[in-house]
């Protein structure tokens, strides 16, 4: 029979007994698929969906709600797709962090891909995180940002998706090369700002075009970075990282290509498109002075665009990893 996967415990590295002060969960009354949500104190309800209290002062842009849990399990699927489950040339990794989980979908696959490695996966919200786990997979809640539950020369690879939810970008590479043993990975994905259009006249007043400038501003303006995929390379080889690699795709948004591959990717990934700039404009237009009505009337302008084929825009997904000596 094989071996039942433990209850997993939300709390912080170091706290041998899982208490964070959040509270331990009661497996006996969640599914394997259900996730637990903090103090109700720690979230608030804005445009309709739930988000964590930080999110009005700009700490965190995305709703934390059971809708954009099911938007990052779509978003792992995809990347899945894309990258397998990474592309550095690991071997017989031991020790493996996963930055920013969320859901934890990657870290659960990667623990049962390779079942002799210790798989530590860290988040600053709990409230997404499943409630079960491979035993060789843990769970915590810390900040990475500022090193919390990165460890000192203990990881064989670091793992993180879209660090531009990251302030301070460059402090966090730091983090990443002292977590790392000598030989060890870090891999990062992230977005590419701004969106790519094919017909850039056709596209000049679009409401995609519109999303996209405004966003980078309102998300520049509460701290956030979001054309840092740009500065990524500069930043591995700055922090002294060698044997840099990168993938480079192109995710159109829509079903907007000819070619019969382009165009079923294009169907596949609209609505997780849609849902995805949805969730990306509220906060950072917010920071615009944009109110409620006109972020409204920009989403329901864009969801025409794109499901009517009008506009031709892509976003590109780059793929970095790199070795420290």
């Amino acid at each position: 029979m094989a071996e039942e996967a433990p209850p997993i415990v939300h709390g912080q590295r170091g706290d041998e007994d899982g208490d964070s002060g959040i509270g331990d969960i009661d497996s006996s009354s969640e599914s394997d698929d259900t996730s637990v949500l903090s103090n109700a104190k720690d979230y608030v309800e804005e445009n309709d969906r739930l988000y964590h209290a930080d999110w009005i002062d700009g700490q965190y842009l995305l709703p934390k709600d059971e809708r954009e849990q099911q938007r990052l399990n779509s978003q792992h699927g995809l990347l899945f797709d894309a990258n397998r489950l990474h592309k550095a040339p690991l071997q017989r990794p031991l020790n493996v962090l996963d930055v920013g989980t969320g859901t934890g979908r990657w870290a659960i696959a990667f623990a049962e891909a390779y079942p002799s490695a210790a798989v530590t996966a860290v988040d600053i919200s709990p409230d997404v995180m499943p409630t079960w786990t491979h035993p060789n997979c843990e769970f915590f809640v810390e900040d990475a940002e500022n090193g919390l539950g990165m460890g000192n020369e203990e990881f064989d690879y670091v793992h993180v998706r879209l660090l531009h939810g990251f302030r301070h970008p460059t402090r966090f590479i730091k983090h990443a090369w002292e977590a790392l043993l000598p030989g060890g990975y870090v891999e990062i994905t992230e977005f590419e700002f701004p969106l790519q259009f094919h017909d850039p006249e056709k596209a000049k007043n679009s409401a995609l075009r519109t999303w996209s400038t405004n966003v980078m501003k309102g998300s520049l303006g509460l701290g956030i970075d979001l054309t840092i995929a740009s500065k990524i390379l500069e930043m591995l080889q700055d922090r002294g990282f060698e044997d840099i690699e990168e993938s480079i795709s192109a995710w159109p948004i829509g079903a907007w290509p000819k070619q019969k591959g382009r165009k079923a990717l294009g169907t596949l990934l609209q609505e997780y498109w849609l849902e995805t700039l949805t969730a990306f404009a509220w906060r950072p237009l917010r920071e615009m002075d944009w109110h409620k009505e006109e972020t409204q009337c920009l989403l329901a302008k864009m969801r025409t665009e794109v499901c009517s084929q009008q506009i031709r825009a892509s976003m590109h997904v780059r793929t970095f990893w790199a070795r420290k000596p």
